[in-house]
Parts: C-alpha cells; structure tokens; sequence
C-alpha cells in the first residue's frame, strides 16, 4: 500500500478521475481517497514512482510520503 499527498484534489469528480486514471494503470488496484487531508491510499502492483507519473498526468502534483509491503 502507498499513501501520496495529492495537491489540487478538491471534490468528488477529482477523486473520480484519479481512481480511473489509477484503474486505466492496473484494474486490479485498491484506491481509498480522503479529500479533507488530501491524501490517496493505493493497493497496487505498481510501484510508487509509476503511480505518483500516473497521478501527474491526471493533472495532480502527488508525492509518496508512506509505502508498505
């Protein structure tokens, strides 16, 4: 699981394009998006550099700032 700090998240249809554009990646990924603190939580076999350039091209400035096994 990676947990990124996600800039410019604001609303419902945000969230909804970061788990497309996550699921567009890998459909087999687990996301959890909490927009008051802005974070996303992902369970995926990618690792955190592909989905922090995938956020990126959704428009979202993100960084990892936790990632587990």
């Amino acid at each position: 699981m990676t947990t990124f700090k996600v800039q410019g998240m604001t609303c419902g249809g945000c969230a909804g394009r970061i788990e497309r554009a996550i699921a567009a990646q890998d459909p087999g990924a687990r996301v959890q998006i909490d927009l008051r603190e802005r974070l996303v939580q992902v369970d995926s076999a990618l690792p955190a550099d592909a989905l922090t350039d995938t956020l990126k091209a959704a428009g979202y400035d993100a960084q990892a700032v936790e990632s587990t096994a």
